[in-house]
C-alpha cells in the first residue's frame, strides 16, 4: 500500500472518562471528559479535552436533584438527547415524574438551521407502572428561540412536543415500545 491510496478509511479513537467526587453522605459532584483523536493524522483534540457534564445531584428533602450541566434524556433520546444547563428533579413513586429547566445549546441533529443556537428548555415527563409487564409514558418538552420564528414563519418563538407511549415487556428477551410524538 502507498501514500497515495486514499482507499484506507481513518481509524478514530474516542475517550469517555467520568470522575465523581464525593460531597458528603449524600451528594456527589460528577464530570465527562470526552475526547476524539484521529489515529491517521493525529487530529483531534487529545490536548484539550471536552468537559461536557459537570454537575452536582443529591436529595433536596424527597426529591432527587441534579444542577449543572447534565445530560437530557428525553424517551430514550427520541427527541432530547443533548446536555442542559440547568436544574432537574425526581420525584414519585407511584408516578416518576422528571423536571427539567435549563437552556441547551447546538440541536445539530435536528439540520443545520439548529447549529451552534442556544434555546430555553423546559420538560415534564412522567411514567407510570400499570403491572410487572407495562409501563406508560407521558410528557411534554417546550425549546423555546427566535430561531423558530423563521422556520414556522410567524411571531411563534417556542416549539412545544407531546409524547406518549408505552413499553410492554413480551418475554425475558423482548419488548414492544410504541410512542407518539
Amino acid at each position: 500500500m502507498s501514500k497515495s491510496d486514499t482507499s484506507v478509511t481513518s481509524s478514530q479513537s474516542y475517550l469517555d472518562l467520568w470522575a465523581t467526587a464525593k460531597i458528603n453522605d449524600s451528594w456527589v459532584a460528577k464530570a465527562e471528559m470526552e475526547s476524539t483523536h484521529n489515529l491517521r493524522t493525529g487530529a483531534g483534540d487529545t490536548n484539550t479535552g471536552n468537559t461536557s457534564k459537570v454537575y452536582v445531584e443529591g436529595p433536596l428533602g424527597n426529591v432527587k436533584s441534579k444542577i449543572g450541566k447534565f445530560g437530557a434524556l428525553s424517551k430514550d433520546g427520541f427527541i432530547i438527547d443533548r446536555e442542559v444547563s440547568g436544574a432537574q428533579i425526581n420525584f414519585g413513586k407511584t408516578v416518576d415524574t422528571t423536571i427539567t429547566v435549563g437552556r441547551m445549546n447546538n440541536l445539530d441533529r435536528w439540520g443545520s438551521t439548529f447549529s451552534d443556537k442556544t434555546f430555553d428548555y423546559k420538560a415534564i415527563e412522567a411514567k407510570y407502572k400499570m403491572d410487572k409487564n407495562n409501563t406508560i409514558n407521558i410528557g411534554y418538552h417546550n425549546l423555546k428561540g427566535a430561531q423558530f420564528q423563521s422556520i414556522f414563519k410567524n411571531n411563534d418563538d417556542s416549539l412545544g412536543i407531546i409524547e406518549a407511549g408505552i413499553v410492554s415487556k413480551l418475554s425475558a428477551d423482548w419488548k414492544l415500545d410504541a410512542n407518539y410524538f
